[in-house]
């Protein structure tokens, strides 16, 4: 015990100096710097961009890592594996990506922290003594993708489930008289408050085709960006119209009705599935109180005899 004491003041001991020497002066002096110095690839986000001025965890996390891209600690190739990572998951890689390495470095350390806690606590010979000091670290490293991960399938699920009412409304727009890029964003706009997701992708998208010279690769690339069956759909249709001529309107009203099949077909699956579903919890806590209503009377006259 006596040892394990030592060495938790030490590794306390040494936190706080990496604290004092190297942490909190760059927290200090973040307001008075412009900016951080660009790398090759990548850039580093402005202060203003940074997450609050105070301390907190997320700006914690984000000065552990600028601090690693900043001094090379890690390999140009392994920045890049993170930086496709976040790219495929968030629609601002660049300026997420300092914040993705701080936390997943400050994760790895609290589970090596812990991971030794328990190698010494635990006594030795158990399953618990072996897994757990090896696990927590790689555990750590591996969280912030699963929150990552999580993160994306609840925005492609609202981006889903309010299509067909981006839908609609667009119809509406473009049978208005608008052209399709101020229909996007006067239908994000509108959109907002109901799906933010839906929302943003339909922002992203007209950005894009008011940039990009061919408009069909800012649709190619909302198809790419999300990966869902509906936004490859809006992407080759709104590609055809362009190619053919025909009325966007037309379309998008065609679109928007298979749109709405395909949606109440998918919510008539799901409540066929609920008997299913219900089965076990009807074994569970149904039954049981059946067969006491049922049985109870005849065990307690039986009993009573």
């Amino acid at each position: 015990m006596m040892a394990m004491f030592l060495f938790l003041s030490v590794l306390v001991l040494g936190f706080g100096c990496i604290w004092g020497v190297v942490l909190r002066p760059r927290l200090a002096s973040g307001r008075r710097r412009a900016r951080l110095d660009r790398l090759q690839h990548y850039r580093v986000a402005e202060v203003i961009d940074r997450p609050g001025r105070r301390f907190s965890l997320v700006r914690g996390a984000y000065e552990v890592g600028s601090f690693m891209m900043r001094y090379k600690v890690l390999p140009r190739r392994t920045i890049d594996e993170l930086f496709r990572t976040l790219a495929r998951n968030t629609q601002e890689p660049d300026r997420l990506l300092p914040v993705f390495i701080g936390a997943k470095t400050v994760l790895f350390g609290v589970g090596l922290l812990l991971g030794f806690v328990v190698f010494v606590v635990v006594d030795i010979g158990s399953i618990i003594h072996l897994v757990l000091p090896a696990g927590l670290p790689i555990g750590g490293m591996l969280l912030p993708d699963m929150v990552l991960a999580a993160r994306r399938r609840h925005y492609l699920r609202a981006v889903e489930s309010g299509m067909a009412d981006a839908l609609d409304m667009l119809t509406i727009c473009v049978d208005a008289g608008m052209p399709i890029e101020a229909a996007m964003q006067r239908v994000a706009r509108d959109m907002l408050r109901v799906n933010g997701s839906v929302a943003s992708e339909l922002h992203l998208t007209a950005r894009d085709m008011s940039l990009m010279p061919d408009r069909q690769e800012a649709l190619r690339q909302m198809a790419t960006r999300t990966g869902l069956p509906v936004m490859r759909q809006v992407a080759t249709v709104l590609g055809q119209s362009f190619e053919v001529g025909s009325p966007i309107a037309q379309d998008l009203r065609l679109l928007s009705e298979d749109v709405q099949a395909d949606t109440m077909l998918r919510y008539q699956t799901s409540a066929a599935r609920l008997p299913v579903y219900l089965t076990l919890p009807m074994i569970l806590f149904i039954l049981p109180v059946i067969f006491i209503v049922v049985i109870g009377p005849v065990a307690l006259s039986l009993l009573g005899q």
